[in-house]
């Protein structure tokens, strides 16, 4: 069977499953190397007007964010102006759990580990995000008012997983705070430019323009049910085609879940960390520092927290990195094998698993070998 043929066979796969699930519309891309070896969009980018995808159309990253926010770090401390295991108290003054230690700090790593000690009382999506058209809060205020809702620490700092909206929120602001200028204008200037990602930003611009994935839920699925409950309706739109369509949401912090962007952009964040921190010549992060992301950071007891930013996972056979996204309407995945220098970058605008689609496509690494 030739490649092309195994490429359609795949592609065909992969769109049997999005029917079979009613996932109204998924990008895709593979990165192999230092390039971008495939990429195909499926279904529709809006149901009711029966818009296909292409590329350069912008779906909701979310906690795909994470990771944005967590390389911007690691250019702030290349340039020696954040250490990883300084206090966040020296960079935030009013950082200042009631039961931290002077003699176990919450450090720039613990926030990046997700082992602060911070936790996330607000659970639900509905709690972190608000309408586009709502006024956007002041960043420093707004993450003042959050931390006052934690006022203490639930583990000791470094020893234990936490998955913490807050903690990316509050390394925001230390990016704010040493780099003198906004923490959205600190990524478009030193990650999304570089990277010729110009279809990616924290709101809709020129570039965008309409080319915008709607985000819907299941009228049945819990996120729907939540939407109702706890947003009081005012996030949903209407029913289309058995779906609830969604209004555009923005969150409330735009450093743990602020991105909204295409699958060609978000392949050359995806080529920049699987080839040594370079995308086209334009090196965002040293290999180095690309590298120490990607390895487990360990607790007293030697038991892996997580990477900087990434998870880090394995099956007993090979062992990858990833970060998923997921809020109202949309989920995401991108995941990294080292040893393959293979990369895969899922969007969709549907609640719905990620990795059944990155399991279909790992099978098939040999097919992009070659590709240009």
């Amino acid at each position: 069977m030739s490649e092309f043929r195994d490429l359609e066979e795949l592609s065909k796969n992969i769109g049997e499953y999005v029917e079979a699930r009613r996932i109204p519309s998924v990008a895709l891309a593979v990165v192999k190397h230092d390039r971008i070896a495939w990429q195909r969009t499926l279904g529709f980018a809006n149901v009711q007007s029966q818009t296909r995808p292409n590329p350069d159309t912008v779906y909701c990253w979310y906690s795909l964010t994470k990771l944005v926010t967590a390389s911007a770090i690691m250019q702030l401390c290349e340039q020696g102006k954040i250490g990883l295991d300084s206090p966040v108290h020296d960079y935030l003054p009013y950082f200042s759990p009631q039961n931290e230690s002077s003699k176990s700090r919450v450090t720039v790593r613990h926030l990046l580990t997700h082992s602060s000690g911070l936790g996330d009382k607000e659970w639900h999506a509905a709690r972190w995000y608000r309408l586009a058209t709502e006024a956007e809060p002041d960043p420093e205020v707004w993450l003042r008012q959050l931390l006052s809702r934690y006022p203490k620490l639930r583990s000791k700092p470094g020893e234990r997983f936490n998955y913490s909206n807050v903690g990316f929120a509050v390394l925001g602001e230390i990016i704010s705070k040493v780099s003198a200028k906004s923490y959205e204008d600190y990524v478009k200037e030193n990650i999304l430019e570089p990277l010729s990602m110009f279809h990616t930003d924290f709101e809709i611009t020129d570039a965008i323009g309409s080319n915008v994935a709607v985000g819907y839920e299941r009228p049945w699925s819990l996120n729907a049910l939540l939407l109702r409950l706890i947003g009081g309706g005012k996030a949903l739109a209407g029913r289309e085609n058995g779906f609830m369509s969604l209004k555009r949401l923005h969150a409330k912090g735009h450093s743990y879940a602020g991105l909204i962007g295409s699958i060609d952009d978000l392949s050359h964040f995806v080529v920049a960390h699987n080839n040594g921190g370079v995308f086209e010549g334009h090196r965002i992060l040293s290999v180095e520092s690309v590298a120490t992301m990607k390895r487990c950071q360990l607790n007293s007891q030697g038991e892996c927290l997580r990477g900087l930013g990434w998870r880090v996972a394995d099956d007993g056979n090979e062992t990858w990195v990833e970060h998923r996204g997921g809020g109202p309407g949309f989920r995401s995945q991108v995941r990294i094998y080292p040893d393959l220098s293979l990369g895969i970058a899922v969007l969709g605008n549907v609640t719905f698993d990620t990795g059944k689609i990155m399991n279909r496509i790992r099978p098939k690494d040999y097919l992009f070998e070659s590709r240009k």
